[in-house]
C-alpha cells in the first residue's frame, strides 16, 4: 500500500471477514497501533455485505467459529460457502490475499462439504435477508457522507489560502530572478578581467617553460659530461696498458706516472712540451680564456709553457696526464714523450742527499709529494723515526710499503695474452657431477680451466657472429661530430660509426656487450688502420650502426679517410672489422680465483667435521626500526643463524646460506644483520668490519636508500651513526646521501684512513670488491663479516671475489634466488657447463650441505613468504617455487589500482631480422597506449604516483625498446609515458615496479640455433620468472597468443633453457583466460609512425652495389628520422617542444574561459526555466481549484447507493485523491 499510495485511494482496498467480531478485532488493532496508521483508512466489510462493491485488492481473514452442536450455525455467510466464496473473490480487480492456516482450511472445507446451507434455495433466502440489512447500513452511510462533505469544504478553504501563499512566493522568486540577473552582469565583468589574467598567465607559463628547459639542458649536459669522463677514463686505462711495455723498457712502471707535477719541475718539463703549446692546453681541457691570458702575459713560448704548467699544477695534474696529452700513436719514438720518461727515470735512480744529522733535506721531497697519501705517510714516518732511514735504500720505508702495496703483482692467469698461451687439459677439470670432489689443492686449477674454456667460446662466438670484411667506416669531420658523441669542440679523438648490410642490430647489440674494442683494417690488405673503442652511446640507444672512437688514429687511417668517399658528415671507407672480446671480465675472475686465501677455500669446501655446534653470541635486538622489521616465522630465524659463531676461534666456519623466492626479504635480513652485528661490536668494543656485495649496481644502492641512509638521515637526522658506511660506485650522488657515496678514486686516496677504522661497513659490487684488495690487503685479512647478496646470480669465481679480504674467522653469508637468471643460462659453451661453471657457489653449497646431512642443513634458511607482490601475482611464480606463501598484510592487499595479469592480443608477429618495421611500430604503439591508459587511471587514484619507479616497459631486445622510447618522445599523445622506465630484459634484476608492460616482439633468426639471443628472451623461463617478479601489482603482456604459444613450443628444447621445459606463456594465457583478462587491442593506431618511403637515385657501379646502397640509404634515412624525432631523448633538442607546450597551455586557458561562459549561460537559462515553471504551477493550481468546486457539486447530487461506503468510527476523514497530486506538484 505504501508503494502504491501515489495512485491508489485507501478506500479501494478492503478487508473481509466472515464475522463482525473478527472484523471489529482487526479494526481495533489498526486504531490502537501507530504502525498501522495507514491501514485505518481502508474499507472493512463482512462477507455478507460485499455484493455490489468493487475494489483494487481484497484481503480475506479465514478465521471461523466452530460450534459443537452443528458444524457452523453461520455457514450461510462463511467464506467456506462456495457461493459466498465466489461472490467475495469477484469483488477484486487486481489482487486477492487470503490469511489462514493451510491444514485447517483444507480440513474445514472437507468437513463442510455436506452442509445443508450449501444449497441454492437457502442461500437465496439468506441473500434477501442480507439485502434488507444492507439497506439499513446504507442509511447510516449516508449520514457519514454528509459529514465528509463538511470536511471537504474546510479543505477547499485551506486550498484558497495556499494559493495566496503561492502568489506571494512567486513574487519573491521574481525578485530573486532580478538579483541573479545582476550576478550575471557581475560575472560578465569578471570575465573581462579574466581576459587580462589570461595574458598575464601566458607570460608566466612562458617563463616557467624556459626555466624547465634550462634545467633539463643542464641535466643532459651533466649526464653527457659524465659519459665523456667515463669514456676518457677507459681510454686512459687502455693507453696505460699500451705504455706499459715502453715504461718497462725505460726502467719505469705505471705508478711512476701517477706522481703529481710540482713547481720545481716546471722548467724541466716545459722543455719537453711540443711547440704547439696552445693545442696541448686545449687537450688538457684548459679554458680558451685562460690560454689567451697566458698568451698575453708570456713573452716567449718557453715562458708561456711554464705558466701553462703552473696552471695545471693548481689543477693537480699528474705525469700520466701530461704524457697522455702529448702521446701520438703514429710516432712511437716521440722525443717529447721520451724526454719526460727519461726525466722520471733520472729522478727515480737519483739518491736523495742526507744532511749531517741523517735526515732528508726538504729539497728532496719529490717522492714524498707524489700524492697526498704518500705525503701523509712520509711525514708520519719521519715524525716517528727520523734517524731510521737505511743508506742502501732510495725511498723512505713508509713510502716503500705504499709503493709495494700498489705494485701487488698481477698473476699471469689474469693477463689475457699469457693466459691464451696455456690451454688447460681435461685432467685439471672436475665434471659437474663431481664438484663435491674439489679440494683446496685443485680448486684454482679447475676454475682456471673452466673459465678459459668459456672465454674461448666467447672469442669464437664473437668472431663468428660479428667479424666481417664488407663493413663500412664513416669518420665524422671534426666540426660535424654530433653532440651526443662529444661536447668538447676541440678533441684529438676521431669519432665515427661502423655500418653495413651484414652488421644487423642483433650483431651490434651483442658486440656492444661482449667486446671491448674493434681492430679495423683494409678489407683487401693487411694494412692496419687503428684500434677503436665502442662509444658509451651504444648502450643507451641501438641503431643500425655502431659508434666508435679512435683515440690515437694512425697515418694509415688518415690516408684512408683522405681517399675515401665523401658523405654528408665526413668520409666513408670500406673496412674489415675484428672485434676483441671483453677479456677484462675474465681477467677479473681469474685474478679472484688466484687471490682467494687457502683458509677461505677450506671454508668453501666443507666436510662433516667443519660443522661444529654453534652458539649464539648475542640476541638480535639492537634494531626496532620499521624499515628493518622482520617476521618471526622465517626472517628472524635467519637473522639468529647469522648471529651464530663457531666455538673454535680462528677456524673457518662454513658459510650461512639464505635463499628463497623474490620479495621474501633477503636484502632486508642482510641489512638488519649488518646493523645488529655492527652495534654489537661497538657495544663490546670489538673490531667489526663488514663488506656487503651484490651483483647489480641498483642492488647495492638499496642498502643506502632503504636502510642505512634512512636511519641516519631520516630517523636520527641530528645524530650520525656510530660507524662509517661507504658505498663505492662510479656514479656520483649529490643528494641527501652524498656523504655515504665514494668513487673508486676517492676511496684510493682515503684508503689509509679507512684501514685504521675499527667499525665500518663497505658496500660494493662483486667487480668493484676486487679493486679493494690492493688498498686494504693484509696477511690477516680485513673484513670480519662478508654478506654476499645475489650469490645465486653469478659464477662461483665472481662470488668469491669479495672473500680475498676475509679474516681467518670471518662470518660469510650467502643470499640468493636459484630460480632467476644466473650462471645456469649465462655460461657460454658446453665444455664450460660440463665442468660445472654454470653452477653458482650458493647452489653448489646447497647440494653439499644436503649430502652431509642435518648437521650442515642447520646453516641453511629457506624463506617462503612473499612481501613484494600482490597475491594476484603469485600463481605464475609458483611454477618455479614450492609452497610460496601469500602476504597476509591486509593494507598491502588493498590496492585501488589494477592488479593481476593481463594479456593484450595484438596482431604482431615474430619477425626475421626485423624485416617489417611497420609491424614493429604497431606493437610499440599498442604498448604505449596500454601504458598511457594505466597512467591515466593511476593519476586519478594517486596524483603523486611516481612514474619512474612505478612503471617499466620491458622488451627482449634494445631495438624494440628504442622503437617504443622514440615513439613516446616523438608523439604528443604519449607525453605522459616519457617519464616511465625503459629496460631490456637482461638488466631488469634488482628492480621493483608497481606495474610492468612486456612487449613480446622477438627476433627469430634463420640458423641452427633457432635464436642466438634466446638467453635474454622473455620466452626463456628464467628470464620470464625474473621479469614478472619485478611487479608489485600489475603485469601486462602484449603479443599474438597463437604465435606466442607456437614459439614457446618450438623452443622447449633450446639449450639456453637450462633443461627447464616449463611452458610459462601457456600457463600465463590459461590464467588470463580464467580471469577473463585477455583483451583485443582497441586502441587507436597512429598512422604517422609507419616507415617513410625514400626515393633515392642510385647510380649503378661496376661492383653491382646499387641495391645495397639503396638499402643503406633507406636505413640511414629512417635512422636519422628517428634520431631527429627523438631529439629530446638523444640530442637535447627541445626547441620543437616549446611551442607545443605553449600551445597546450593556451588551449587549457581557452577551455576554462569557454567553460565559464557556458556556466553563465546555463545559469541564466535555468532561472528563466524556473520562472516559467512557477507560472505554469500557478495556472495549474487555479485549474485544480475549479475542478475541486465542480467535484463538490457532483458529490452532493450523486446517488448514495453508488458510493456504498460503510461508516467507520474513530477514523480520520479521508483526503481526496486529487489533493495528493497537487501536493506532489507543489
Amino acid at each position: 500500500m505504501e508503494q502504491m499510495k501515489i495512485n491508489l485511494h485507501p478506500r479501494q482496498i478492503c478487508i473481509i471477514a466472515s464475522t463482525r467480531k473478527q472484523l471489529n478485532h482487526i479494526r481495533d488493532m489498526a486504531n490502537k497501533y501507530k504502525e498501522y496508521e495507514a491501514v485505518r483508512k481502508v474499507s472493512f466489510k463482512p462477507s455478507f455485505m460485499i455484493q455490489g462493491h468493487e475494489f483494487q485488492a481484497i484481503f480475506l481473514s479465514l478465521f471461523e467459529p466452530i460450534e459443537n452442536d452443528e458444524l457452523n450455525a453461520f455457514y450461510v455467510k462463511s467464506l467456506f460457502n462456495p457461493f459466498v466464496f465466489n461472490t467475495v473473490i469477484t469483488r477484486a480487480k487486481f489482487r486477492v490475499v487470503a490469511v489462514g492456516r493451510l491444514n485447517e482450511v483444507q480440513q474445514f472445507e472437507n468437513d463442510t462439504l455436506s452442509h445443508p446451507c450449501r444449497t441454492q434455495t437457502e442461500i437465496l433466502e439468506e441473500k434477501f435477508a442480507l439485502i434488507e440489512f444492507n439497506l439499513e447500513e446504507l442509511e447510516k452511510e449516508k449520514l457519514d457522507v454528509l459529514e465528509e462533505l463538511k470536511g471537504v469544504k474546510l479543505i477547499s478553504a485551506k486550498k484558497d489560502m495556499q494559493i495566496e501563499d503561492l502568489k506571494n512566493e512567486n513574487s519573491k522568486v521574481l525578485k530573486e530572478l532580478m538579483s541573479k540577473k545582476d550576478e550575471v552582469a557581475a560575472l560578465e565583468t569578471k570575465l573581462s578581467m579574466r581576459q587580462y589574467q589570461k595574458i598575464k598567465y601566458m607570460i608566466e607559463i612562458k617563463k616557467e617553460l624556459e626555466k624547465v628547459q634550462r634545467e633539463q639542458e643542464e641535466r643532459d649536459k651533466e649526464e653527457k659530461r659524465q659519459q665523456e669522463i667515463q669514456l676518457e677514463y677507459e681510454m686512459k686505462e687502455n693507453f696505460l696498458t699500451r705504455m706499459k711495455s715502453k715504461l718497462l723498457s725505460k726502467g719505469l712502471d705505471v705508478p711512476d706516472l701517477q706522481m703529481y707535477l710540482e713547481q720545481e719541475e716546471v722548467d724541466e718539463v716545459a722543455g719537453h712540451i711540443s711547440k704547439d703549446w696552445y693545442k696541448f692546453g686545449k687537450i688538457m681541457k684548459v679554458e680558451e680564456s685562460t690560454l689567451d691570458d697566458i698568451k698575453g702575459e708570456g713573452k716567449d713560448k718557453q715562458e708561456r709553457k711554464r705558466k701553462l704548467l703552473e696552471h695545471l699544477i693548481r689543477k693537480k695534474v699528474r705525469f700520466e696526464d701530461i704524457i697522455y696529452g702529448l702521446y701520438d700513436s703514429t710516432n712511437e719514438y716521440d722525443p717529447f714523450v721520451n724526454g719526460i720518461l727519461e726525466y722520471l727515470f733520472r729522478i727515480r735512480i737519483k739518491q736523495p742527499e742526507e744532511s749531517s744529522d741523517g735526515q732528508n733535506p726538504t729539497k728532496n721531497k719529490k717522492w714524498n709529494n707524489s700524492s697526498k697519501l704518500e705525503e701523509k705517510q712520509s711525514r708520519s714516518y719521519r715524525k716517528q723515526s727520523p734517524m731510521s732511514k737505511p743508506h742502501d735504500q732510495s725511498l723512505p720505508p713508509s713510502l716503500t710499503v705504499i709503493r709495494q702495496r700498489r705494485r701487488i703483482p698481477v698473476p699471469w692467469q689474469a693477463k689475457f695474452d699469457e693466459r691464451r698461451k696455456k690451454q688447460p687439459t681435461s685432467s685439471q677439470l672436475k665434471s659437474c657431477s663431481h664438484l663435491n670432489d674439489l679440494t683446496p689443492g685443485n680448486y684454482q686449477e679447475h676454475f682456471y680451466s673452466a673459465l678459459w674454456l668459456e672465454e674461448d667460446e666467447h672469442i669464437k662466438k664473437l668472431s663468428r657472429k660479428c667479424d666481417g670484411v664488407d663493413y663500412k667506416l664513416t669518420i665524422y669531420d671534426q666540426k660535424k661530430v654530433p653532440e651526443f658523441l662529444a661536447q668538447n669542440p676541440f678533441h684529438k679523438y676521431r669519432y665515427g660509426y661502423i655500418s653495413g648490410l651484414k652488421l644487423t642490430d642483433d650483431k651490434i647489440e651483442y658486440a656492444t656487450q661482449a667486446s671491448d674494442n674493434v681492430s679495423l683494417s683494409h678489407p683487401d690488405s693487411s694494412t692496419h688502420l687503428c684500434i677503436a673503442f665502442k662509444h658509451t652511446y651504444n648502450f643507451s640507444c641501438l641503431e643500425n650502426r655502431m659508434y666508435i672512437v679512435a683515440d690515437h688514429p694512425s697515418n694509415s687511417l688518415f690516408e684512408a679517410i683522405k681517399n675515401g668517399t665523401k658523405v654528408e658528415d665526413g668520409s666513408e671507407i670500406k673496412i674489415s672489422a675484428q672485434f676483441i672480446v671483453k677479456y677484462s671480465y675474465f681477467d677479473h675472475l681469474q685474478h679472484a680465483v688466484v687471490k682467494v686465501p687457502e683458509y677461505v677455500l677450506k671454508c668453501l669446501l666443507p666436510d662433516v667435521f667443519s660443522f661444529g655446534d654453534p652458539f649464539l653470541t648475542f640476541d638480535p635486538q639492537h634494531s626496532d626500526f620499521r624499515c628493518m622489521e622482520l617476521d618471526k616465522k622465517h626472517q628472524l630465524k635467519a637473522l639468529e643463524m647469522i648471529a651464530f659463531e663457531s666455538p673454535s676461534i680462528g677456524k673457518p666456519a662454513p658459510p650461512v646460506i639464505l635463499y628463497g623466492p623474490f620479495g621474501t626479504g633477503k636484502t632486508r635480513i642482510l641489512a638488519r644483520a649488518a646493523y645488529e652485528v655492527m652495534m654489537n661490536g661497538i657495544s663490546k668494543k670489538k673490531s667489526t668490519r663488514i663488506l656487503i656485495s651484490a651483483h647489480h649496481e641498483i642492488s647495492i644502492t638499496t642498502f643506502i636508500n632503504a636502510y642505512f641512509g634512512v636511519i641516519e638521515k631520516k630517523i636520527f637526522p641530528s645524530t650520525p651513526l656510530p660507524f662509517k658506511v661507504i658505498l663505492i660506485t662510479k656514479q656520483e650522488n649529490k643528494g641527501v646521501y652524498a656523504d655515504m657515496y665514494m668513487t673508486p678514486e676517492k676511496f684510493a686516496e682515503d684508503s689509509t684512513d679507512i684501514r685504521t677504522m675499527s667499525h665500518v661497513i663497505i658496500i660494493a659490487t662483486y667487480t668493484t670488491s676486487l679493486k679493494l684488495h690492493q688498498h686494504l690487503y693484509s696477511p690477516e685479512g680485513f673484513f670480519t663479516h662478508l654478506f654476499l647478496d645475489e650469490a645465486a646470480q653469478v659464477r662461483e669465481p665472481e662470488a668469491i671475489t669479495p672473500l680475498a679480504l676475509a679474516t681467518k674467522d670471518a662470518k660469510i653469508v650467502l643470499a640468493g634466488d636459484t630460480q632467476q637468471v644466473g650462471p645456469n643460462i649465462l655460461v657460454l659453451g658446453e665444455e664450460a657447463k660440463k665442468f660445472g661453471l654454470n653452477v653458482s657457489l650458493l647452489q653448489r653449497l646447497l647440494m653439499k650441505y644436503e649430502e652431509i646431512g642435518s648437521v650442515a642443513t642447520r646453516y641453511v634458511t629457506k624463506l617462503s613468504v612473499n612481501y613484494r607482490s600482490h597475491n594476484s601475482l603469485i600463481d605464475l611464480p609458483n611454477l618455479f617455487y614450492e609452497n610460496l606463501e601469500l602476504n597476509t598484510d591486509k593494507n598491502f592487499q588493498k590496492c585501488n589500482g589494477p592488479t593481476g595479469y593481463k594479456f593484450v592480443s595484438a596482431k604482431s608477429r615474430l619477425v626475421k631480422k626485423y624485416d617489417d618495421p611497420d609491424q614493429q611500430g604497431i606493437e610499440a604503439c599498442i604498448v604505449l597506449e596500454e601504458v598511457r591508459s594505466y597512467l591515466e587511471r593511476m593519476k586519478h587514484i594517486n596524483p603523486k604516483f611516481n612514474l619512474r619507479h612505478g612503471v617499466c616497459i620491458i622488451t627482449s631486445t634494445r631495438k624494440q625498446l628504442n622503437r617504443i622510447k622514440t615513439m613516446a618522445f616523438r608523439y604528443k599523445e604519449y607525453e605522459a609515458v616519457r617519464e616511465v622506465s625503459f629496460n631490456p630484459s637482461f638488466i631488469i634484476q634488482g628492480h621493483e615496479f608497481q606495474a610492468i608492460f612486456l612487449s613480446l616482439f622477438e627476433l627469430v633468426e634463420d640458423d641452427d640455433e633457432m635464436n642466438v639471443s634466446y638467453i635474454k628472451s622473455l620466452f626463456n623461463p628464467y628470464v620470464f620468472n625474473t621479469a614478472i617478479t619485478r611487479a608489485k601489482f600489475r603485469v601486462v603482456a602484449i603479443g599474438s597468443p597463437d604465435e606466442v604459444k607456437q614459439f614457446e613450443l618450438d623452443t622447449l628444447s633450446h639449450p639456453d633453457r637450462g633443461g627447464n621445459t616449463t611452458q610459462c606463456w601457456h600457463k600465463y594465457l590459461e590464467l588470463c583466460t580464467k580471469l577473463k583478462s585477455i583483451s583485443n587491442s582497441k586502441h587507436r593506431i597512429l598512422p604517422k609512425f609507419k616507415r617513410k618511403k625514400v626515393e633515392q637515385k642510385v647510380v649503378l657501379s661496376n661492383d653491382g652495389q646499387d641495391a645495397s646502397l639503396e638499402k643503406d640509404t633507406v636505413a640511414k634515412t629512417e635512422m636519422e628520422d628517428e634520431c631527429k624525432a627523438g631529439g629530446e631523448l638523444q640530442q637535447n633538442n627541445h626547441q620543437s617542444d616549446k611551442p607545443e607546450a605553449t600551445t597546450r597551455q593556451l588551449s587549457l586557458i581557452e577551455e576554462r574561459l569557454e567553460k565559464l561562459e557556458t556556466e553563465k549561460n546555463g545559469r541564466i537559462k535555468t532561472l528563466e526555466e524556473e520562472n516559467d515553471l512557477l507560472k505554469k504551477e500557478l495556472k495549474q493550481l487555479k485549474q485544480e481549484l475549479e475542478d475541486k468546486r465542480k467535484h463538490d457539486q457532483e458529490s452532493k447530487s450523486s446517488s448514495i447507493s453508488d458510493r456504498a461506503t460503510p461508516q467507520r468510527q474513530n477514523e480520520d476523514i479521508p483526503k481526496p485523491q486529487h489533493k495528493t497530486k497537487s501536493k506532489k506538484k507543489k
